[in-house]
């Protein structure tokens, strides 16, 4: 039972992880720790474009199993 816990949990993880990438270019922690690194706020954002297409290429990315688009 435990181990199909975990295994929800790193589904679930690595799905909302793919969907945040999409109009994020880092996490939150790898943020703080650029603009600590670098001692300037580091742009967080990616560049606008069509962002529901974006998502669901990440989704579908994820799905097939593909870490990477072609």
């Amino acid at each position: 039972m435990f181990s199909s816990l975990v295994t929800y949990a790193m589904s679930f993880f690595a799905v909302k992880s793919e969907l945040r990438l999409t109009c994020f270019r880092y996490g939150p922690l790898e943020w703080i720790w650029r603009c600590c690194t670098f001692a300037q706020i580091q742009p967080l954002r990616k560049a606008s474009g069509n962002k529901s297409s974006l998502r669901a290429n990440a989704i579908a990315n994820t799905i097939s199993g593909s870490r990477f688009s072609p």
